[in-house]
């Protein structure tokens, strides 16, 4: 109850009618409690098909909470059933305050049927610890719902469609002067990313990777920039081993559909991001020089006797080798040169 002051009233009544009464008064103070208010509720698109055939198959609805707060968001139909939308994606934690991010697909993406065509009331609800509740709502209309349907008809009019199979073209290891043997294809190409997408997708750990990409950008920036020194670099790749076992045994993603999933295409490419990190990293630690941008503060002269070769960088047992063997190829006569401003 707000502060202020009240009367109370109790009244008794007997069986035979009689009544008595007696009435006080009540001082409530320092019991104001901020309401769980919901400044933001936004839906968009508010007419949307959930059928996978990629035109506004999702929608996505945005709430703000302004404290800290248990927060639904459902739709609800007319005989006041509730379908609750599955929980948001984004950096706020559940129960805090702050931005809410929900992305409906109205279920389709895990399986199973989306509500029936129709127009919805969607109802954001937040119900704070002394039980305040606050609620928004808006209208979502759902239409041509369920899986997409598909015609294949001939062509009435116009030039045929001819379909070839081209052969697979040949990988070969092969040098400059010579060809090499063939590099058979293997059995499952797909099979190994496959396996890592499942496995990014099926992830239950506490790390977003928007936390781990923080890391990582902090440590190249910081001991992998322009100016480099061995301990940097060395700190660089140690803290890359720590955030690439993190990424494998913490990473937590909220999308785990099938179709249109953002939430794990940020998680792969961060895994991208990571190899090269790791590669960019160790392979500058491995040249004690300086050539061109790799510029070390504790070796700032070249060494064309050691280091006038490529660096190969090559994954093996999730390790990295870096392999130097391989001179670069002067046989244009174009002799390198020191850069000097």
């Amino acid at each position: 109850m707000p502060n202020g002051t009240y009367t109370w009233e109790l009244t008794a009544v007997t069986d035979a009618g009689e009544t008595d009464t007696r009435t006080g008064t009540l001082v409530i103070t320092e019991a104001d409690a901020e309401l769980p208010d919901l400044p933001v509720f936004t839906i968009s698109p508010q007419t949307f098909s959930p059928n996978q055939d990629g035109i506004r198959d999702r929608t996505q609805i945005n709430v703000v909470l302004a404290k800290a707060a248990n927060l639904d968001v459902y739709l609800l139909t007319e005989d006041g059933a509730q379908i609750f939308v599955p929980p948001q994606i984004g950096e706020t934690r559940d129960g805090e305050a702050g931005r809410y991010t929900y992305d409906y697909d109205g279920g389709i993406d895990a399986g199973a049927d989306p509500p029936p065509a129709g127009t919805y009331t969607v109802v954001a609800a937040a119900q704070d610890a002394v039980g305040q509740r606050v609620e928004r709502r808006a209208t979502l209309t759902l239409e041509d719902g369920g899986k997409p349907l598909a015609e294949i008809a001939a062509q009435p009019t116009g030039a045929d469609v001819v379909f070839t199979v081209e052969p697979y073209d040949d990988a070969l290891f092969s040098a400059m002067d010579a060809l090499g043997e063939s590099i058979p294809l293997p059995d499952d190409p797909a099979g190994e990313v496959m396996a890592e997408f499942d496995r990014l997708r099926h992830s239950k750990g506490k790390t977003k990777p928007y936390e781990l990409r923080q890391a990582m950008q902090e440590t190249m920036m910081n001991n992998v920039g322009v100016f480099r020194i061995e301990a940097g670099m060395a700190k660089a790749v140690a803290d890359l081993k720590e955030i690439r076992h993190r990424y494998i045994t913490d990473l937590a993603i909220d999308d785990h559909g099938m179709q249109y999933n953002s939430d794990l295409m940020e998680a792969w490419e961060l895994g991208c991001m990571l190899d090269l990190a790791d590669t960019t990293a160790l392979s500058a630690l491995c040249r004690t020089e300086s050539r061109g941008a790799h510029s070390r503060e504790d070796y700032p002269q070249r060494d064309d006797e050691n280091y006038l070769k490529h660096t190969f960088a090559i994954p093996r047992d999730g390790q990295i080798e870096i392999d130097f063997s391989r001179n670069v190829d002067l046989s244009l006569s174009i002799q390198p040169k020191e850069r000097v401003y």
